[in-house]
């Protein structure tokens, strides 16, 4: 047993055939039998995580897309009662909603050209944490600049 895992035995039942492809998997990655049934449970709680923050992400994009879509339609409407009626108040709030739906453009296609790179989508618990953090604090500046 490796140095780093503790000595705890665990005995579990299976099938024949789920050993045999264990067995077959181990042989393919050169390890033991019982390194492969570790590699693969560690995996599985990492897989867990990574999916998780791979649904904030697209949770994040999705709003910011839904979000420029509302200030732009916001826009046309504006402009539209803009040429039948001009004033500086109805420019002020199309220009507000112009910056709006630009910004919210920028950041959906950096969110999105962020999930397309190809990377390793491992997370460390505290690079989740940073990772959550950093789209919270982008999701409540965006619901403060709605607001305003």
């Amino acid at each position: 047993m490796g140095k780093n895992l503790a000595d705890v035995e665990y005995k579990m039942r299976m099938t024949q055939d789920l050993k045999d492809k264990i067995v077959e998997s181990a042989k393919e990655h050169n390890r033991s039998m019982n390194a492969d049934i570790v590699a693969r449970l560690e995996e599985s709680f990492t897989k867990s995580f990574t999916e998780s923050v791979d649904f904030a992400k697209g949770f994040l994009n999705s709003y910011l897309q839904i979000r420029a879509t509302t200030y732009y339609s916001s826009m046309i409407d504006l402009k539209e009662q803009y040429e039948k009626e001009p004033s500086t108040e109805l420019l002020y709030e199309i220009t507000k909603y112009e910056i709006l739906f630009n910004e919210m453009m920028k950041l959906a296609q950096r969110e999105e050209e962020l999930r397309l790179q190809k990377f390793d989508n491992s997370y460390s618990a505290d690079e989740f944490e940073k990772i959550t953090k950093q789209a919270f604090a982008q999701f409540h500046q965006i619901k403060k600049s709605d607001e305003s």
